[in-house]
């Protein structure tokens, strides 16, 4: 049948092609051809296709140890994917630049790549011995079952996801776990690391995988090449988690916004330690780090050492802002530690901050520290009773978004503010009304020296209630500086006995009175002409 088919294409084509001998030949060409496409694609299985467990599928053997036999590959362009079943092990894992691996885990199956001296795992490794690199990124997939047993990707010894290598060129090499079955262990796991200008890189754990690090760092370099290991970030999504002793977001010097982010309902991140840029060098630490908690995302710190955001280089304005910890809309932060916050840490409308004991999940008191130049920043409901927040000289207690957004917005207080002689407490102002706190009960406010700031001016005359609520739990002693507001200002209701008021009284521009004096002109004078017509009529 198989040569009959051939026969009748051969026939139909003698109808309109050239001599039958060069139809002949192209097809010898073609057949030829086609034999040296599959050796080339045979050579390409050198780091494994279709099933792991084929020895064929591998240059010799399977792959138990030999650097050339474990994951790397010689050719370019590879889009390989190996199917894992059984207990298998390698050395390591050192995909190059321009290569795409997929490793599907089966139910109940084992990979562990058991690593040795100096051997680490590498996510966009670079020419080095054994294999050529490419231009693009490195991608590795680590796909687990949704159903059934769970399957298990053990490093032993570090994973590094090696990023891009330019500015010029921001392209990152990634690893995406994903698969409500798969469980990924590391002794540690770096998103954008190297000696070198590492930007861009991604991680992703999705579709319920669980990923557990002892140590995670998003952005690190042991250089100080300029913006090296920037621009990195990690993704936890809906009904993942991610579980680390140690946290590290930009916490080295010369990065700019490496950044991590919880989203999605049931997406899980547990740190014990959690640090926001970099500790020792301030100076070359260009900003823009940060963790982000949204749309039911939970995080939980469950150790004993403090959240610490620290603060950047200002250098002439060439930086990313602040490094924050945001707290979106559904997201929550429950934490065991207290928090340094020299930077933001943001708590917006419809998120939750928290304090809550680690090893029974109750309730717990802990303090945050808002430093000299760092904001926090909070609105809504969700900061609870167990957090008591002090804000040094020269720091900001701001209601609502810091932005302005586009009406006021509450807080919800009933935990404990002390504000330290020069603190700031900010609020912001619109057509409709004013940025508030509303006292819950138990709540307290105290302090002395509290510089108020209004941001926004009033165009109308007014009256607007900056305190509202069990009012009580606002100190006796409490003072406030009132001399860096607009002249515009009324403070004499802002008090207790007076209901803590700020009125307005606003004269209109030169401009806009003669306007007014103008238009009124001319009703009198219209008014006068129509009354003369009456009288004549």
């Amino acid at each position: 049948m198989l040569y009959s088919r051939f026969c009748v294409t051969f026939g139909d084509m003698k109808q309109t092609s050239p001599p039958r001998w060069i139809s002949l030949g192209r097809y010898v060409l073609f057949f030829c051809a086609l034999g040296t496409l599959q050796a080339q694609t045979q050579t390409k299985w050198k780091g494994g296709d279709g099933d792991w467990g084929t020895a064929g599928n591998w240059n010799s053997a399977l792959p138990t140890g030999s650097y050339y036999t474990d994951f790397q590959w010689d050719e370019l362009d590879d889009d390989i994917t190996v199917n894992v079943s059984g207990s298998q092990t390698a050395s390591d894992m050192r995909l190059a630049r321009s290569q795409t691996l997929t490793l599907e885990m089966a139910n109940d199956s084992t990979l562990t790549f058991s690593g040795g001296s100096s051997r680490y795992s590498r996510i966009g490794q670079s020419t080095t011995t054994g294999f050529v690199a490419g231009t693009g990124p490195a991608a590795l997939t680590l796909r687990g079952p949704e159903s059934g047993n769970v399957a298990t990707v053990t490093f032993t010894t570090p994973l590094w996801i090696q990023g891009g290598w330019s500015e010029t060129l921001p392209i990152g090499s990634s690893l995406t776990v994903t698969g409500a079955k798969l469980e990924v262990t590391a002794s540690s796991l770096a998103v954008g690391f190297s000696s070198a200008t590492n930007v861009y890189g991604r991680l992703e754990i999705t579709e319920g995988a669980k990923i557990t690090a002892t140590q995670v760092d998003i952005g690190t370099t042991n250089t100080s090449n300029t913006y090296n290991a920037s621009y990195n970030k990690a993704t936890v999504r809906a009904g993942s988690t991610l579980i680390t002793d140690t946290l590290n977001i930009g916490a080295k010097h010369q990065q700019r916004s490496n950044q991590v982010e919880v989203t999605g309902a049931d997406a899980f991140l547990s740190a014990k330690t959690v640090s926001i840029g970099d500790s020792a060098s301030t100076s070359t630490n260009l900003g823009g780090h940060s963790l982000t908690i949204s749309n039911g995302g939970q995080f939980k710190a469950n150790g004993t050492t403090a959240i610490q955001i620290y603060s950047f280089d200002s250098n002439g304005g060439d930086n990313d802002g602040r490094n924050k910890i945001v707290i979106e809309s559904a997201g929550t932060f429950s934490s065991a530690n207290t928090i340094v916050n020299r930077g933001l840490l943001a708590l917006k409308e419809g998120g939750v901050l928290n304090g809550r004991n680690a090893a029974d999940d109750t309730a717990k008191a802990i303090s945050i520290t808002t430093t000299n130049g760092a904001r926090f920043e909070a609105a809504g409901s969700g900061l609870e009773s167990t957090v008591s927040a002090t804000i040094n000289s020269g720091g900001t207690l701001a209601v609502g978004d810091g932005a302005g957004g586009s009406a006021p917005q509450i807080l919800s207080l009933g935990s404990t503010v002390t504000f330290n002689e020069g603190a700031i407490l900010e609020l912001n102002l619109f057509e409709t009304g004013m940025d508030s706190i509303d006292f819950l009960a138990g709540a307290t406010l105290s302090g002395t020296g509290i510089k108020l700031n209004i941001l926004g001016e009033p165009t109308s005359s007014g009256t607007w209630q900056v305190f509202t609520g069990q009012t009580a739990g606002i100190s006796e002693t409490i003072t406030f500086d009132l001399t860096g507001l607009d002249p515009v200002w009324d403070t004499s209701l802002f008090n207790q006995d007076d209901g803590w008021k700020l009125t307005a009284t606003v004269v209109p521009e030169p401009s806009t009175l003669a306007m007014l004096l103008g238009a009124g002109a001319i009703f009198c004078f219209h008014g006068r002409r129509l009354a003369r017509r009456r009288a004549k009529g």
